[in-house]
């Protein structure tokens, strides 16, 4: 999406709008390739157990985004199982 602002400013020139819409877009690519990183680092420790509450937090905030752009871009897939009392999440992606 970014490349589409920056072209559209190409054709017509200095916007202050579309100016405001980049410095959102590259403010949204910077928070999320920051958490790409913090997944990345997380995923070192495949065994590491997040509660079902941080699941939660992990799918609202993913929700909240652009889903169908977001979720296209980084092929994520989420699968919860239960065990009894236990219940694990995996979420996969696949980096842009």
């Amino acid at each position: 999406m970014i490349h589409y602002v920056t072209d559209s400013l190409a054709e017509i020139g200095s916007s202050k709008s579309l100016i405001d819409k980049l410095k959102t877009l590259e403010g949204d690519e910077a928070q999320i390739r920051s958490d790409l990183s913090y997944l990345e680092r997380q995923n070192q420790n495949p065994e590491t157990a997040i509660s079902l509450t941080e699941l939660h937090e992990v799918i609202d905030y993913l929700l909240k985004q652009e889903p169908r752009q977001l979720l296209e871009r980084l092929g994520v897939r989420v699968n919860v199982d239960r065990e009894g009392a236990m219940i694990r999440g995996l979420i996969t992606y696949r980096p842009p």
